[in-house]
């Protein structure tokens, strides 16, 4: 009374099957349905999954019918899977024979009890530890430019009508999500039933992490999240919040840069009916810069504080952010839990340490704000937290001078309003530093291989005695043994990260710039913005096509002759600040090399 279905036999077999079976009794029981796509169907109607291989690295049949709750059936030791199907109360025989398989077959279609619990245990070990989906999710990481593997941590409490729309938001997104973790904290109403009944119905890996009273700490819930997620970047979706279908997707290919530890999307800012109130979140950053969120942009840790994250917290809300896992483990979680309010500001500084920072500006993320959220607030205790978490900044990060100064004015302009409770104890002007006299010289070029400036040791003799930059513009990253063959004393970074930074506490800032002619008149304008007193800049162009300028001096000579002078020259009394070399001048100056004795100073 036991019907066996072959799926997936050449029509070879099929004819071969068909003498045998005219000549066998018992094969009549037999169905050959051919080559289907469609297995998940078969698998979940069937009550054993019989794998009769002798040899197979892993065949992922055998995840597809554990995801259905099928029992597989196989020798132990013939195929990768024996691993996987050891963790259940039968299924694996020791000896491969057709009276061994008939015997386990027999013996789980024959104890109700014992398919049941192997049933149970199938399905449970595939949605805890490895589904058919995440299989193909790990293949397809493993193409260059592949998938990423993004967990989703939903942290609740006490938001039941809002999960409906927040679930169906991660789970209608354009790309694939390795799996789901819904955290509630001790919730009242029905969230778990909520979000038990929604996820069960689509087809995500998921896990629910329910706490039995509140853990007053949402920042412990995101962590709790983080070590439970499978994934290798993980997105904090706060469940009051919603999000555009492609927020996954945009927002993902900030790590496109291995550097990248966080990656953010623009905000707008709905109330708890949904309604949109404010179309971005620029209303909050455009006192520290109207340009900067308006655009794509990659930056180091150094620059994103100097640029905004040291004087208040410029990242709108978590759930606009994906961040990558191991970055997370390395936080210092017992200085995060002291806050209970600012930890997200918190949590991304001590995150991005040593990383850089991936932003779009397109409103991907609807941030929702209503009666019960955290961010509706005690304003001493806001300020309490903002002034310890200045402090921390303070003493852990290079903060610029203007920094420093822009820090201490947003805080004093917010506090204002608390009243006498509030006793302010930090000394922001003790962190000022007194400006180097001494310019620092900011090597620029498009391509490090062909080089003028950067062959040789020029850029080295000049780091001797002063502090050098080599900043590079190219779209490809640069080769690592091109970087590696440079001085220790010599730091590299990438120019439009400088450009869009705070500028660096010296009086005069020597830029060098050999490019193309196509790169020069692309970042001409940009740099000629940047400039301000006691700033220069010295121009090598390669292609020598020089566009006439009024505010540029065409120079005969050599470039490094003249940036020697330069350098000898007190800031004040250099009246020409933009002076263009053609490539043939530096070409018949290039015999006389740097003075030694100069460049050691």
């Amino acid at each position: 009374d036991v019907r066996f279905v072959w799926i997936g036999f050449t029509p070879e077999k099929k004819t071969e099957f068909s003498r045998l079976m005219k000549k066998t009794e018992a094969l009549k029981n037999c169905i050959f349905t051919g080559f289907k796509k469609d297995l998940d169907k078969y698998m979940a109607g069937a009550q054993i999954f019989f794998l009769p291989s002798l040899a197979d690295p892993f065949p992922a049949v055998t995840l597809l019918a554990a995801s259905q709750g099928t029992p597989s059936v196989l020798c132990d030791g013939c195929t990768g899977s024996a691993d996987f199907c050891r963790n259940f109360a039968a299924g694996l025989v020791r000896e491969y024979s057709a009276k061994n398989f008939a015997a386990e077959i027999r013996r789980l279609l024959h104890d109700p009890e014992l398919y049941a619990r192997v049933s149970r245990e199938t399905l449970t070990f595939s949605r805890e530890f490895h589904s058919m989906r995440q299989y193909v999710i790990d293949l397809m990481s493993y193409f260059p430019d592949g998938l990423k593997k993004v967990s989703c941590i939903v942290p609740n409490y006490q938001y039941e009508k809002y999960l409906p729309e927040r679930l169906n938001s991660i789970i209608k997104q354009d790309y694939p999500i390795y799996d789901i973790v819904f955290l509630d904290d001790g919730s009242k109403d029905n969230s778990l039933k909520v979000g038990e009944e929604i996820l069960s119905k689509q087809n995500i890996d998921y896990v629910i992490l329910p706490n039995k009273t509140n853990s007053g700490s949402v920042f412990r819930q995101w962590f709790k999240g983080i070590q439970a997620a499978k994934g290798d970047f993980v997105w904090i979706a706060e469940a009051d919040d919603s999000c555009s279908s492609e927020f996954l997707r945009k927002t993902v290919a900030g790590f496109d840069d291995p550097e990248v530890y966080l990656s953010y999307a623009q905000s707008c800012l709905m109330d708890s009916r949904g309604k949109v109130f404010n179309d971005n979140y620029k209303t909050h950053t455009d006192s520290i810069s109207a340009v900067k969120w308006s655009q794509n942009y990659v930056a180091p840790m150094s620059f994103e504080i100097n640029d905004g994250l040291a004087v208040k917290n410029t990242i709108p809300n978590a759930s606009a952010i994906v961040i990558r896992k191991s970055a997370a483990e390395k936080i210092n979680k017992d200085f995060l839990f002291r806050f209970k309010v600012a930890g997200d500001w918190v949590f991304y500084l001590e995150l991005l340490k040593g990383g850089r920072v991936a932003f779009t500006p397109e409103v991907l993320n609807y941030y929702r704000r209503h009666n019960a959220s955290v961010v509706n607030r005690n304003l001493l205790r806001d300020y309490q937290e903002i002034e310890m978490i200045h402090h921390y900044i303070l003493e852990h990060f290079e903060v610029n001078n203007a920094t420093v100064l822009a820090m201490e004015k947003e805080f004093r302009q917010g506090c204002t309003g608390i009243g006498p409770a509030f006793k302010p104890s930090l000394d922001y002007r003790k962190y000022l530093k007194p400006k180097k006299a001494t310019p620092m010289l900011l090597f620029l070029t498009d391509d490090l291989e062909n080089n003028t400036l950067c062959q040789g040791k020029v850029l080295e003799n000049f780091a001797r005695n002063w502090e050098v930059r080599l900043g590079y513009t190219g779209k490809n990253t640069p080769k690592p043994e091109l970087l590696e063959k440079l001085s220790p004393r010599i730091s590299f970074f990438r120019l439009q990260d400088f450009l869009g930074a705070t500028k660096p506490d010296v009086k005069s800032l020597i830029f060098v710039a050999e490019f193309s002619g196509e790169t020069l008149k692309n970042e001409l304008s940009r740099l000629k913005l940047y400039l301000s007193a006691g700033d220069i800049l010295l121009i090598l162009d390669r292609d020598s096509c020089f566009v006439s300028s009024p505010d540029i001096v065409y120079e005969q000579g050599s470039l490094t002759g003249k940036l020697e002078a330069i350098l000898r020259t007190p800031v004040e009394k250099i009246k020409k600040r933009i002076l263009y070399f053609p490539a043939s001048a530096e070409k018949a100056g290039s015999k006389n090399k740097p003075e030694e004795s100069f460049c050691r100073g």
